[in-house]
């Protein structure tokens, strides 16, 4: 199994595990990116260790790591049309990132 796959199995077994995963906010609103093809990412993560060691590796003010839970994850794609893709960042490392549309991403859940 190559590294990327074993870290995205994962990173799904232990937000299932969990039941919750780790997304950024700044000053209470969620955050976003634009890859290069301009689609809105939502970056989760799944655990506060790895959020808290990618926002260290990037120049962010004022972000904080928020808990979520993956039950109320549907809802907030549907509430947040802007979301056109979920990233997951499995290691914490700023340079790896798995892309999923969001019915992808619900399916593993």
């Amino acid at each position: 199994m190559n590294k990327d796959k074993q870290s995205n199995n994962q990173f799904f077994d232990d937000i299932r595990a969990k039941k919750v995963v780790w997304l950024a906010t700044q000053n209470n609103n969620i955050l976003m990116n634009k890859d290069e093809q301009g689609t809105v990412l939502l970056f989760l993560w799944s655990s506060k260790e790895l959020i808290l060691d990618y926002l260290e590796n990037v120049e962010a003010v004022d972000v904080n790591g928020v808990e979520w839970p993956i039950a109320t994850l549907g809802n907030l794609f549907q509430q947040v049309k802007q979301i056109e893709a979920i990233a997951v960042n499995p290691t914490g490392s700023s340079k790896q990132i798995i892309t999923y549309n969001t019915d992808e991403f619900e399916k593993y859940l």
